[in-house]
């Protein structure tokens, strides 16, 4: 028997994979140097933070981790809802997107 089941660890590669492109995100949209593009940044800093916290937690299994996660999952929605709004108003004011 695996120590960590097939479910789990494809929970960890996603959480893994959307840190990487928020981080990346937020680095390109500071190499940019437009002031507008600030609240885009602190969005997918927050989003790479929140989901890379996530990854322990969600390995361990715990009764905590699994009671967390719903919670932890709405508000992961929200913030990606709002860096896409950010990046759609970009589009729309002509600003090209790094990604």
């Amino acid at each position: 028997m695996p120590l960590v089941d097939d479910r789990t660890k494809e929970i960890v590669n996603i959480l893994a994979t959307c840190v990487a492109e928020c981080a990346a995100c937020a680095k390109d949209c500071a190499k940019k140097g437009n002031a507008d593009m600030a609240t885009c940044i602190a969005l997918c800093n927050d989003c790479a933070q929140l989901r890379a916290a996530c990854i322990p937690l969600v390995a361990c299994g715990s009764s905590f981790s699994a009671g967390t996660m719903p919670a932890v999952r709405r508000r992961l929605r929200a913030v990606c809802g709002r860096v896409r709004a950010a990046r759609h108003d970009r589009v729309r004011q002509g600003v090209p997107q790094g990604r």
